[in-house]
């Protein structure tokens, strides 16, 4: 069985989501099962960081929100959009990097794992 810090994948990206609000930037949060199992996911921290560096970000969802416990088939995905708000005159961050810390069951095997989006 392969461990779910390998099987799972999450990816962080510019949206073009028509739906952002005036003034914000919007970025689409991908989970994804590259595995051959059905993995049921409970995730129990989400945080998201501008670049390289930064503090967690203020995140509003532009439409539903990850569940806090979701099952993901084998080699799917679910996508979320969500949006930053932006101070007056600045410009939105170019990248945004996610960490989710999850409890996961694969083939009823249960693990902690640290998920990140990308290199800090």
């Amino acid at each position: 069985m392969e461990s779910p810090d390998w099987i799972l994948v999450l990816t962080v990206n510019s949206s073009t989501n028509d739906n952002c609000p005036a003034g914000a930037a919007c970025f689409t949060l991908e989970l994804r099962n590259r595995g051959l199992w059905p993995t049921s996911i409970e995730i129990t921290e989400l945080q998201f960081y501008p670049s390289l560096t930064g503090p967690n970000l203020s995140v509003k969802w532009v439409g539903p929100a990850p569940e806090k416990s979701l099952v993901l088939m084998p080699f799917t995905g679910n996508t979320y959009t969500f949006s930053l708000g932006l101070l007056g005159g600045l410009g939105g961050p170019d990248r945004i990097y996610a960490i989710m810390r999850a409890n996961v069951v694969v083939l009823y095997v249960s693990r902690h794992v640290v998920v990140h989006s990308g290199k800090r």
